[in-house]
């Protein structure tokens, strides 16, 4: 066992341990994510600031319209969610896309964003995130879990919209979609 050098801390990474983690990114068995998530001492939360303009004037049908997805969840409109009646107008702020990588149930999520001063979004703010930012659909499903489609309950579990792709395999690869999904069933996702 090699000892680390002075002024190393004990649990400091030996030679031998960097040497292997850098053999498995060369071989792909590390990811980019993997790397964002040890590099911040694996904590698990990446994030990317996004300048975002959100109009609160619209209905959510406007907005949906407006961001040209490929598919649509039909549930998606004005009457199955609780419109933001408090907003107003149009508001310049920054969105924060978070990544925690790992799991987590929709108030796991809720409580991690507020430990970081951060709200979780919700409908109006995906929507105008979507049509400002489709590039980044196209790499991360992203989840807006302040907004839950009201007759989710029906089902068993809460669903909440996501913006997300087509996977390869279907007729219209890579595609936009805005979908409702149970947050649980979604391995990994981003959160805004």
């Amino acid at each position: 066992m090699s000892m680390p050098h002075i002024g190393w801390r004990i649990d400091s990474p030996r030679l031998d341990q960097i040497q292997m983690f850098f053999a498995q990114i060369a071989e792909g068995k590390i990811t980019d994510s993997d790397m964002m998530v040890f590099l911040r001492g694996g904590r698990g939360i990446l994030q990317e600031v996004f300048p975002l303009s959100i109009n609160y004037d619209l209905s959510i049908e406007e907005m949906v319209k407006e961001g040209g997805y490929y598919w649509v969840d039909k549930k998606i409109t004005s009457r199955h969610f609780q419109t933001q009646t408090n907003r107003c107008g149009t508001v310049e702020c920054e969105a924060f896309l978070i990544y925690f990588g790992r799991p987590l149930s929709p108030n796991q999520a809720r409580i991690e964003l507020q430990g970081y001063g951060l709200r979780p979004a919700g409908i109006f703010e995906l929507l105008a995130f979507g049509k400002i930012h489709p590039e980044i659909q196209k790499r991360y499903s992203i989840v807006a879990i302040d907004s839950c489609w009201e007759d989710s309950k029906l089902l068993g579990c809460d669903t909440y919209p996501c913006l997300s792709t087509i996977p390869e395999e279907e007729i219209g690869q890579g595609e936009r979609c805005l979908e409702l999904i149970p947050v649980e069933h979604c391995k990994y996702p981003w959160f805004l």
